[in-house]
């Protein structure tokens, strides 16, 4: 399962009430506007972040890089990274899961 920005968005601008989506509201309701930008700011952040981690492997130095890349080469890197770009991956799904299984309770309870 793929964990995209725009999904752990969805969950998260239902689960505090703002406005945290990819896309801006056309009509917004949501209370929370403080959160709007602090929290758009760390997408951004982790965005820049995996770009940057994915971009490590693409070694102008390396005079591999004419003929291809042994898997060795990439993993190396990503060993020497913590394996940062998966880890954060994984946070990721965590995170969505938790936010929908939370929201799934909230509404259950509103429709009681």
């Amino acid at each position: 399962a793929v964990v995209s920005t725009q999904s752990t968005g969805e969950e998260l601008a239902t689960f505090i009430n703002a406005c945290v989506r990819v896309s801006k509201c056309r009509e917004c309701e949501h209370s929370n506007k403080v959160f709007n930008l602090p929290i758009n700011l760390i997408f951004v952040l982790i965005n820049v972040l995996q770009l940057a981690y994915l971009g490590v492997m693409f070694d102008a130095s390396d005079p591999s890089q004419t003929e291809g890349y042994s898997w060795w080469n990439t993993i190396s890197k990503w060993h020497a990274l913590y394996w940062y770009g998966h880890v954060t991956c994984g946070v990721g799904f965590i995170i969505t899961q938790l936010l929908r299984m939370l929201n799934r309770r909230s509404s259950k309870k509103k429709d009681t």
